[in-house]
Order: C-alpha cells, then sequence, then structure tokens
C-alpha cells in the first residue's frame, strides 16, 4: 500500500510490515541435552520507492514510539567520523557523497603515505551493540593508518593477487584501537577506551549502560 506521508514526500510506493517471532530451541551434544531456550521478537520492515531507488530499513517495535516516528527519504542528517580520517575532509549532508582530499588518492605509478583510515576501515566484522536506555551505540574500532604503493602484479595461483604493497601502522595517539560509546543523533564520541591492538571483539551491553567487551 502507498501512505499518504510517503506519497507527500515523493515516494511511488510505501509498505510496512509487522513481524512477530516465537522461537523455541534444544541444544544436544553426544546425546545429552545441554540447553533449553525460548524467545519473543517484534519488529516492523519497511520498503519504499523513491525516485526509481528502492529503500528498506528494520527497526525493533518498542524503538517507534508513539508521537516521535517519521519516515524520512534520501536525507543524511548526521555523518560525522568516529575515527581519523583524512582522505576525505567531510560528507556532502545534500549529495551524501565523501568530498575527497585529491592528496591521499591511491595510484598505480606512486606510494600515497599516512591514508588514515587504512584499508581496514575503522571497522571490521566485529558486532557492536546498542543500548535503549542511553540510547548509545557501544563499537569496537581500529585506529590504523596506512601508505599505500600500487604496483604491477600477475596473477599466480595460490599467491596474494593485491596489486599494492601496503603498510600498516597506529594512527593518531599510538593506540590501534578502541571502544567508544558513539552518540549517533549528535554524530559523537561520549567516551573512549583505547586499546593497545585494534578492537576485534565485540561488545555486550546489559541493563544500567554498562558495555562489556573481550569478557572486561
Amino acid at each position: 500500500m502507498s501512505g499518504p506521508t510517503a506519497t507527500a514526500r515523493g515516494a511511488t510506493y510505501a509498505d510496512a510490515r509487522l513481524v512477530r517471532r516465537l522461537e523455541e530451541s534444544i541444544s544436544v551434544k553426544t546425546g545429552r541435552v545441554e540447553g533449553v531456550a525460548s524467545g519473543e521478537s517484534e519488529g516492523i520492515g519497511i520498503r519504499v520507492l523513491y525516485s526509481s531507488e528502492f529503500v528498506a530499513a528494520v527497526a525493533p517495535l518498542r524503538w517507534l514510539l508513539p508521537g516521535i516516528f517519521t519516515l524520512s527519504i534520501g536525507k543524511v542528517l548526521v555523518a560525522e567520523p568516529y575515527g581519523p580520517v583524512n582522505w576525505a575532509t567531510k560528507i556532502d549532508l545534500t549529495t551524501g557523497r565523501p568530498v575527497e582530499d585529491p592528496s591521499k588518492r591511491t595510484n598505480a605509478k606512486g606510494n600515497t603515505t599516512g591514508i588514515c583510515p587504512a584499508a581496514i576501515g575503522f571497522k571490521d566484522q566485529q558486532p557492536s551493540s546498542y543500548d535503549p536506555e542511553s540510547g548509545l551505540f557501544f563499537v569496537p574500532t581500529n585506529n590504523i593508518c596506512m601508505d599505500y604503493e600500487g604496483v604491477e602484479v600477475k596473477y599466480s595461483a595460490g599467491q596474494p593477487y593485491v596489486g599494492a604493497i601496503v603498510r600498516m601502522f597506529p594512527g593518531p595517539g599510538g593506540n590501534r584501537g578502541a571502544v567508544i560509546a558513539w552518540d549517533p543523533m549528535k554524530g559523537k564520541i561520549v567516551w573512549k577506551d583505547k586499546e593497545n591492538l585494534a578492537a576485534y571483539g565485540g561488545t555486550m551491553n546489559t541493563a544500567g549502560t554498562r558495555c562489556r567487551v573481550n569478557g572486561k
């Protein structure tokens, strides 16, 4: 169905789907039951067709409080970095594209030095967590920069096929990682716990806005 709010904002199609899921599981090892669990979750999925582009979003039902949920289409609200960046100066909020620094562009004939962040980015596959009480994300991050030298390479089975010599090193401050509390509405770090190595452990938060990472 096409809702009046979505179409009034330029969408040609929009729908919302409410899902309630009940789950039960039993863990068995070598013939013995080790655990029994059950759970219930509710959420809403929204799909919008706008300017020939299809956009989808999902959220737990508890986030959709009466009077504060609106659907905005095609507008970047916050785009601030949560780590050191020098290959771009900012994100253009109108286009959603980064404004690049040409001196940090890589090429096939030279060595571009001091690019932040490195190719692995601020964050890799390590999971983050969200605290609905404070509205903060707890994020394990990388603080690593790099020199990138493009080189000609030929494919050889079983050998790395990168086409570059990449040297990585700690970013500003000398630490290689950090766990941060991120305010998504303001685009700011609320607190930071620096780590000597890249923070590759996931985070988990409990009631009272407490965060655990790597068992700490």
